[in-house]
């Protein structure tokens, strides 16, 4: 099939025979919908559908009924054209849909001609896949299944001489119950009764050959299609639309309990009552009229299997979570930037609705038009119960605005607070014959707290006065009206400095401000991690992990404790491997790095096409402590006096040496971060001259931290740090909530807080357990579709009752503020000023 063409047309035996296209050379066709769902948004699931045949869902249930649906809706195509008569019954249309890439085959079923207003004649047609057609047609023969041991015998009977195949990533059910063909009845309608009661979804596609012609058509079932990826739409951002509509037809708070026999077993386990209540629900949604008696919503369950009294009151109480409060559900026209597959999990927010609409829903039906976008919904509903979001994921959205720095901003611009401008010059005031130039840094400070993030280039207005005239030196002063918050003194330059500020510039917004969107970029079960090199499991923590671009692969640190100290590949000093591996997982090579330390954070660069690596050094008998690199070299391994050259000594500071370093080698710094607190920005040509030579420092307390080695029992488990200058990334948490997963953004020059997030599990997909989540890296990355950080954790999962570690990576995008439409216009509306000397 042609990909340039949009729509491609099909005979009745599957042939191509022409094709649709808006691009002005082909066949044009208009008001197109497309539309495929996994669950119908009308239909709300009643007492009478409830089974316990769906141990898959155990929590949740199917609260809108599981069908699968996939319908040309319409399709407009005026006549005239070279492929209008082609639009005609028993033809098909096939697309490629824009999310998942496949090809999907919708066979006409319905046509109609009538005259425009302009005389013109219009064919609109509307049909169905091709693979409801084709099983619609079929009535497979009789067949009965004691219980349904593997539902792939039961779909192989119906799909048996229709052309279609089971895709082999099929997903096998089972369940106690029996099931039967019974000879009469078509092979769609059977499938439709399986996939609502027993819960599953359905894709039916075709393959292509080299020829662009159909090979095979294929059928997949899955307990869950879609992804979660943690993604976030916001109502003015990617959603141009919300309809929520909410149904409580049955909506009940009281459930009477029968076992498969009609009995009232669960009694005995239950205080003698053959029922559940849900009072909080029930005064929630049925509250008493006037102090009259409480009534409640009454219903009743029947199980099919369970007999035992205890069996069934557990099963009472999952049923209750499905029926206790209205369903919801979410019409959303997306911005056509959005892209979102059938069965995604979607975190929706709009702070204008009332309730607020936060909520985590599936998308359950997808409509796509290729002739308006505009046209391209998601309906969102309580296929899985919606869930409403925890308040800490409302806290985190709410931090990126930060309430208390808006209303520090909003009293500043009213005249209720003074700001006040501190003027730093960190190499001194006045010159020496090594001195070829000098920095003045300005920080606007209010009630303590730094702003300087929040103003603009164009806020920051410097001038300079001769110190004994008071004249304005009206040449410097129009060099360095665009420096911002920093200016750059010539050699020898002296007189009075002054800054002011202007409110005009004055943002709600800081600097840099980070996406709630978390895209999936690495993720490795450790179970099946191989074993490196030297033969030894790979099971340690991903301390830190570097994406190389160029060769997309990552390089990961990992504290190598294996062994005894001081024998086979151990030293005498803390050790660290690392190891390379593709982005699907594969493993390459490794290198062991003694004297490396504990293997967090480190830097790295290509040259020549290979990875050079700086890092924390000792010698093997943990002396000489030093800033070091070392080029990759494959599976060998290396010392300080083998393979690492030393760059420069790291001095000992408050009795503590162990840093953790970054890099930013595109503008030449080097980021130092003690555990206890210090931080160092140094440039990289001193270091390779040896001289550690700080030109930033300042402590990570300033900003709420409290690091393990310094304060129990309120302390932040620090874990990795980068730096794109002037900004420095920081992260924190342990893995069992002992201390919240901080990610902050600092301007290491003005020594602001960017922003401060406290990351959330939920915020990463939703297949997660809870318990488990440990920050490890934290790093910086920009290309051309903009800047983003990736985030690696330490996180569980549950397969089957089974936990198993994730070693992950997610991307999260950062976004640049736009001050390209600040104009100075020097008004005196400045909020404060303060002049400092520079003799």
């Amino acid at each position: 099939m042609n990909n340039n063409a949009i729509l491609t047309i099909l005979d009745q035996h599957l042939h191509i025979v022409g094709h649709l296209s808006n691009d002005g050379n082909g066949t044009p066709f208009y008001n197109d919908t497309f539309t495929r769902a996994i669950a119908n948004e009308d239909s709300d699931i009643s007492t009478d559908d409830v089974t316990d045949n769906q141990a898959y869902m155990t929590v949740a249930g199917n609260v809108n009924t599981k069908t699968w649906s996939h319908t040309l809706d319409q399709i407009v195509v005026p006549a005239g054209y070279q492929d209008s008569e082609l639009i005609t019954q028993g033809n098909s249309i096939a697309y490629q849909d824009p999310s998942n890439r496949r090809w999907y085959v919708m066979r006409l079923n319905t046509i109609q001609q009538e005259h425009d207003a302009s005389g013109r004649v219009l064919i609109t047609a509307s049909g169905t896949n091709i693979a409801a057609n084709d099983l619609s047609k079929k009535i497979p023969a009789a067949k009965s299944f004691s219980r349904l041991e593997n539902s792939k015998e039961v779909i192989a009977a119906l799909l048996a001489n229709t052309g279609w195949s089971i895709d082999d990533n099929s997903e096998v059910f089972t369940s106690d119950s029996a099931f039967e063909i019974d000879g009469t009845s078509n092979a769609q309608s059977i499938l439709q009764d399986l996939c609502t009661q027993y819960g599953f979804e359905i894709d039916a596609y075709v393959l292509l050959n080299d020829n662009g012609q159909i090979a095979r058509k294929m059928i997949e079932f899955r307990k869950k299609f879609g992804e979660d990826e943690g993604r976030t739409v916001y109502y003015g951002d990617n959603i141009m639309d919300i309809t929520r509509e909410v149904v409580d037809t049955n909506l009940f708070t009281k459930l009477y309990i029968q076992d498969p026999d009609g009995k009232d077993t669960v009694k005995s386990a239950n205080g003698g009552k053959n029922y559940i209540v849900d009072d909080e629900a029930n005064d929630l949604y049925n509250p008493p009229i006037d102090g009259s008696e409480r009534t409640y919503f009454e219903g009743m369950i029947q199980s099919q299997s369970i007999y035992s009294a205890e069996g069934l009151l557990s099963w009472a109480k999952t049923q209750m979570k499905i029926f206790n409060h209205p369903r919801m559900n979410y019409t959303i026209t997306i911005s056509p930037d959005f892209d979102a597959d059938l069965g995604d999990t979607i975190r929706i927010i709009d702070y204008s609705m009332d309730p607020k609409l936060t909520v985590v829903a599936r998308v359950i039906q997808k409509i796509t038009s290729f002739s308006d976008p505009s046209q391209c919904q998601v309906v969102l509903g309580e296929f899985a119960t919606v869930k409403v979001i925890i308040p800490g994921y409302i806290s985190t959205l709410e931090d990126k605005i930060n309430s208390q720095i808006l209303k520090k901003i909003n009293e500043l611009r009213s005249g209720k607070k003074q700001a006040v401008v501190q003027l730093i010059t960190p190499s001194g005031k006045s010159w020496s014959k090594e001195d070829s130039s000098k920095t003045i840094i300005a920080r606007v400070f209010v009630d303590g707290t730094n702003l300087t993030s929040y103003l603009s280039k164009a806020a920051f207005v410097w001038t300079k006065t001769n110190a004994v005239t008071g004249v304005h030196d009206l040449v410097w002063e129009e060099k360095h009206k665009d420096d911002g918050y920093q200016v750059t003194l010539d050699d020898g330059d002296v007189g009075n400095i002054t800054c002011t500020i202007e409110g005009d510039y004055l943002k709600d917004n800081a600097e840099l401000s980070l996406s709630m969107t978390n895209t999936l970029f690495f993720d490795k079960k450790r179970v099946d991690l191989p074993k490196d090199h030297w033969g030894d499991p790979i099971s340690g923590a991903f301390q830190y992990q570097w994406y190389d671009e160029v060769n997309q692969m990552l390089v990961t640190s990992v504290a190598y404790g294996d062994g005894i100290k001081g024998k086979g590949n151990r030293s005498n000093a803390d050790d660290t491997k690392y190891h390379r591996f593709k982005l699907d997982g594969t493993y390459v090579d490794s290198m062991i790095v003694q004297g490396g330390g504990h293997g967090s954070s480190f830097g790295a660069r290509l040259v020549d096409g290979v990875p050079e690596i700086w890092t924390l050094s000792t010698n093997t008998a943990g002396g000489n402590i030093s800033l070091a690199r070392f080029k990759w070299v494959p599976n060998t391994v290396i010392n300080q006096s083998n393979g690492l050259e030393v760059l420069a000594k790291m001095p000992v500071l408050d009795g503590h040496w162990f840093r953790r370093i970054a890099c930013d080698f595109e503008q030449g710094w080097v980021l130092s971060v003690m555990s206890s607190g210090p931080v160092e920005v140094l440039r990289v040509d001193d270091l390779l001259a040896g001289k550690w030579n700080p030109i930033y420092s300042f402590k990570i307390q300033q900003f709420g931290f409290n690091p393990v080695a310094n304060t129990e029992p309120n302390f932040n488990t620090m874990q990795s740090n980068d730096i794109y200058f002037p900004y420095m990334f920081i992260n924190s948490g342990d893995v069992n909530k002992k201390d919240p997963r901080i990610l902050s953004c600092i301007n290491v020059v003005t020594e602001s807080e960017v922003f401060h997030i406290e990351n959330q599990l939920d915020m990463f997909g939703s297949n997660w357990v809870d318990n488990y989540f440990e920050p490890e890296t934290i790093g910086y990355y920009h290309d051309k579709n903009g800047a983003y950080v990736l985030q690696g954790f330490a996180m569980l999962a549950k397969e089957n009752d089974t936990s198993y570690l994730h070693r992950t990576l997610f991307k999260t995008e950062l976004s640049v503020r736009d001050d390209s439409g600040d104009k100075k216009n020097y008004i005196d509306k400045d909020i404060s000023g303060k002049e400092e000397n520079v003799a």
